[in-house]
């Protein structure tokens, strides 16, 4: 094993594991990119290994490497204004690959071990797992990197607001936990189309691969049934489409689904992200004018500086 390949892996450990030290994480950058790509690739080609009929691209595990470059820029562009302490994009770029390791987490094949309830469940919690170690690992560099409590907070809770609010807004909240759950729920709108369809379904035994699980379930008005179905997205990208004669609905939907606590937490995120966003985002505000007022004065002031100098050179001459 080389001697970058063990660096790289002991740099890696200690920062998932917050034990890296501060120059350490200020010295990381180009060199420890392609290491951390390469983690990125391995947590994306896990996300679709168990699934048979997901596109190429998904299975090659690119788009994780993309998201990768993806979010790095939003960071380093989103935070620069806020002034970090050797703010530069491959130092961001790096960590962010560097972190990539949890995500390996999503390569459990939780469908094919567990109940299609108890694996929803585990993809839940791992979810849960993933996202908030790399919420606390950002928190915990950006704190490493001399940022200040407020200039921590901000670049934390504010982008996070935001994202969460958006999805809330393009009604892509649900969609988003239904896909890293990977599951979809529908009910029966035309029985003539659904009842082939379902009966083809039910010959398949896995629910990796889509087969239809029927649920009693009981909503605002009563019992019903639905039909749950393994998220799926194939090359066609017919994970999009419904199924002939069902109508999909949200895991939220009170006319057919009780309440889930996993749903509680949702709102819980989206009442939270109402009030952070504005909050955070005069917070932002009033640290980006600081800063630039700081900027100003000492411009100003080393432009003064330089201004006298020349006048002292112009009055008494060029020392020798």
């Amino acid at each position: 094993m080389s001697d970058w390949v063990k660096e790289c892996f002991r740099l890696q450990f200690r920062i998932v594991t917050f034990r890296a030290t501060a120059e350490e994480l200020f010295n990381i950058g180009w060199k420890h990119l392609p290491f951390g790509l390469f983690w990125a690739l391995l947590a994306g080609i896990g996300r679709a290994w168990d699934n048979p009929t997901a596109a190429a691209i998904l299975r090659s595990g690119m788009p994780s490497v993309a998201y990768v470059f993806a979010l790095s820029l939003f960071l380093w562009l989103f935070i620069a204004p806020l002034k970090p302490e050797q703010w530069r994009y491959s130092r961001v770029l790096a960590f962010v690959g560097l972190t990539a390791l949890p995500g390996v987490l999503y390569a459990v094949p939780l469908e094919l071990m567990l109940s299609p309830d108890d694996a929803i469940i585990g993809n839940s919690f791992l979810l849960l797992i993933v996202a908030s170690w790399r919420v606390a690992l950002l928190t915990w560099f950006l704190w490493k990197s001399r940022f200040g409590r407020w200039g921590t907070a901000t670049a934390v809770c504010l982008p996070l607001s935001l994202i969460i609010l958006g999805l809330v807004a393009t009604d892509h909240l649900v969609k988003t936990f239904a896909v890293m759950g990977g599951y979809r729920y529908f009910v029966v709108e035309n029985e003539t189309l659904a009842k082939p369809y379902l009966e083809e379904q039910n010959k398949i035994p896995t629910f990796s691969t889509g087969s239809m699980n029927k649920l009693d379930t009981r909503g605002a008005h009563g019992h019903h049934t639905v039909y749950r179905q393994a998220w799926r997205m194939g090359p066609d990208g017919s994970g999009n489409k419904n199924p002939p004669g069902l109508r999909e609905i949200s895991w939220d939907d009170p006319e057919y689904m009780a309440p889930d606590p996993v749903l509680a937490v949702a709102r819980g995120l989206t009442w939270a992200s109402m009030i952070a966003a504005p909050f955070f985002a005069v917070v932002y505000v009033i640290i980006c004018i600081r800063n630039l007022v700081q900027g100003i004065r000492s411009w100003r002031k080393a432009t003064r500086e330089q201004r006298k100098s020349e006048k002292d050179v112009a009055i008494d001459g060029p020392k020798s």
